[in-house]
Parts: structure tokens; sequence; C-alpha cells
């Protein structure tokens, strides 16, 4: 299935004719700056509103993914029961494709509106139980599922919804200051979070959370959306993943970016679902530690987003993508091996920038690579694999650190993702050049 143009008259702040003459006309110096400049997608109205829109809610998420860990850690002393309940958020993503198919054919201002409205009573129902003190670990693990389902289906069609609203010229830097928002409410949440859970305990900072999803709602009313092909209804969704997968398949760049994604999520990424495990257990510091963590951790990432773009665009994915792969691998062993929360956080701020640079420099090679008509399959395809890779590692690692330690598990699995890297390199030396 194809997407159809929306007509002119519906078209007109995407300014679709410039980038269809620009290679035509000489480029001056100003404007070759602006180009390259990382801000240059908000320049169009409806990402900029849903940029907004998203950060708003985003704060409440961060607010909540940090009373979740710490409500977790404290009620059962577990890393791998934090790992196992955090992973379960993320385990969903196996309907990726799914969304990513459904999404296709349907309307966006749709399909958001339900999405956001699940997500709110889902978060509404987990804030009553807690602070009505009735909820347990099944129940928690119960309504993180549910969380997943409603967080996949809405992933699923948001880079496609982006690819719609800015020019394929601005797609690279739209993608890093998606990403950015997202990293930027990484950084209010938890700072947030710290004071709330302080007073409060965790049951006002989930009520946060719920009440927040407003923010998606508000910039759904204010955009005005691309028009969509209507669904001709001869393909069956089944069809239409399969479809979704068969032209990942077709592109060694799309399979190179999701091979690296997914050794990046198993090996490497449990850190960040087992900061608040680090924090309270083997830093010996409180949930403001975990807090601040998280935070500094957004902070790099904000920083990142503003810098990657252009520099992912001069130098190419795959050369940028083997670089952030190693300093990846480097930071997150000096992140394990921090004796105190000092280093730990000076640590932590590069880490959030290189782990923001990969994760979206792959995610900018699938959705730059995919077809147009099968974008959101290829996005629901690569959440899958971001997601599922980094829940089961959580669940590997945490387990694995209830039997060898925090620190000694982390490690384990860097040098694990730096072997397989080297062996990759020196084999399929194409791995890389591919996504260029």
């Amino acid at each position: 299935m194809l997407e159809q143009s929306p007509p002119a008259a519906e078209r007109t702040h995407r300014q679709p004719e410039i980038v269809a003459i620009a290679p035509m006309l000489p480029v001056t110096p100003a404007q070759g700056r602006q180009s390259l400049s990382p801000l240059r997608a908000f320049r169009h109205r409806d990402f900029l509103l849903l940029c907004l829109g998203a950060f708003v809610s985003n704060i409440g998420v961060w607010v909540g993914r940090v009373a979740v860990g710490v409500w977790v850690t404290e009620t059962t002393g577990k890393a791998s029961a934090t790992g196992a309940v955090t992973a379960l958020i993320f385990l969903p993503s196996i309907l990726g494709p799914v969304g990513g198919a459904m999404s296709d054919r349907t309307s966006m201002r749709r399909w958001l509106v339900w999405v956001t409205i699940a997500q709110l009573l889902v978060g509404g129902t987990l804030a009553t139980l807690a602070t009505s003190g009735r909820l347990d670990v099944w129940l928690m693990s119960l309504l993180m599922v549910l969380t997943g389902c409603a967080s996949v289906m809405q992933a699923a069609g948001f880079n496609r919804l982006i690819a719609d609203l800015v020019p394929r010229a601005d797609l690279t830097s739209a993608m890093f200051l998606n990403s950015g928002q997202w990293n930027l409410a990484r950084v209010v949440g938890p700072l947030i979070a710290a004071p709330v859970i302080a007073l409060g305990g965790t049951g006002p900072a989930f009520w946060l959370n719920a009440v927040l999803f407003v923010g998606v709602l508000g910039a759904v009313w204010a955009m005005k959306f691309p028009a969509h092909a209507k669904h001709e209804g001869g393909e069956s969704l089944a069809r239409s993943v399969a479809e979704g997968m068969k032209a990942a398949r077709a592109d060694p760049g799309i399979m190179s970016a999701l091979a690296i994604t997914a050794l990046a999520g198993f090996f490497v990424a449990p850190f960040i679902g087992l900061i608040p495990v680090f924090a309270l257990q083997v830093l010996k510091d409180g949930p403001a530690a975990a807090s601040l963590l998280v935070a500094v951790q957004g902070a790099g990432a904000v920083v990142a987003a503003l810098v990657s773009a252009s520099l992912l665009d001069r130098v190419g994915a795959g050369q940028w993508l083997k670089v952030t792969c190693g300093a990846l691998t480097a930071l997150t062993m000096a992140f394990w091996l921090a004796p105190a929360l000092p280093a730990a956080l000076i640590v932590m701020f590069p880490l959030g920038g290189v782990y923001l640079s990969l994760v979206t420099g792959t995610a900018r090679v699938c959705a730059g690579r995919a077809p147009v008509g099968a974008l959101a399959r290829v996005a629901g395809l690569y959440h899958v694999t971001l997601d599922a890779t980094f829940a089961l590692g959580l669940i590997c690692t945490g387990a694995a650190a209830d039997v060898i330690g925090l620190r000694q598990a982390g490690i384990m699995g860097c040098a694990v993702f730096a072997v397989i890297l080297v062996s990759l390199q020196r084999s399929r030396r194409h791995v890389f050049a591919a996504m260029g």
C-alpha cells in the first residue's frame, strides 16, 4: 500500500515544492548553514506542536519510570525483580509490526487519540492502586505489560508521522529533535520525581505520570494532519506485516542497523533499567541518586541530539555508528566501574549522549531507507528489535547480578558486545558500510 500525496491545500505548511526544486537552485552559504542546522525541523509548525505535546507527556513518563524502579527495588530488594518488571514495559514490542501495519491503514489523528487515552487509563489505575495501598508486584507487572502495549502501538506510527510532517531533507533533524525532547523529559522528569517521591512517596508520582498524558492530546487537537490514503481492504493485516518485514530484509542497510541495535540493546543498554539498583544497592545512595543519574543521562542525550544530527549527515551513518559503538562500550564499562556517585555522574553525561546517538542513528537509517508505504511497519520492526532485546538483556543482566554482582554482570555484557563488534568488523566489513 502506497501513501497518497495530500492535496495542495492541505500540505502548504510542509512546503514540498521547495524540497522538490531545491537541488536545481544555487545554494548560498546562508542556505547551506540553515540546511545543516540541528533545529531546522522546528520550522515546520505541526512537527513543533507534536514535539511540545510529546515533551509534556514524556515528563510524566519519566516521573513514572523513576517511581516504578524505586517502588520495586524498595519492595523486593532484588535486582532481578527490578530488571524483570522494567523489562515488561518493553516485551510488548513484539506487537510493533502489527501496530505499524494498523497505523499504516488508519488516520494518525484517531490512532494517537485512542492510544493516548489508553495510556492515561492505565496510568490512572496504577496511581489509584498505589495511593490506596493495594499495589503488589503482580499487579505492577500486569500494568507494566499494558503500559508497554499502549506505548508500542503509539511508537509504531510515530516515525511515519514525523516523516509525513517534514520534508525528507529535514528528516535527520526531526528524528534527533524527537529524541532530544524525549531525553530532555528524561532530565526534567527525574528532577521532579525526586522531591515528589521524597515528600509524598511513589503514589503522587504515579498520578503525575497519568495526568501529563494530556500533552499529546493537546498537540493532536492543535495539529493539521497530512491526508492519509484510505486502506482498500484487499490486504490482510498478516500480509501487511509480512510485506513490511520483506521490505526490511531486502535492504542490507536496514538489516545492519537492526543487527547493531539488537546487540546494543541486549548487552549494553540494560544499564538504563538498572540505574535504581546501582544507586540504591551498589553505591548505597537513595532514590534521589537514582533520579539524578537518570536526569544526567538525559542531559547528555539532549546535547547529543543537537550535535549529532549535523555530524551524521556530514560523515555518513556507517562511519558515525562505528565510532559510536566503540565509545558506547568504553563509557558503559566506565559507568559500571564508578566507585561513587560523583564518578558515576561524570561518566553518565557522555554515556547518555553516545547511547542517544546510536539508537537515533540506527532509527534514522531504517526510516531513511524504508519504502514510503512501509515506513511505519519498518519502524515497528525497529522498535521490536530495540525494545525486545533491551527487555531480554534487562532480565538476563538482573538475574546475573543477583549471582555475581551488578558491576560484574554489566562489565561482562560490555565485553561480549565489544568482542562481537570486532568479529563483525573483521568478517563482514560491509555491516557498517551498508548503512552509509
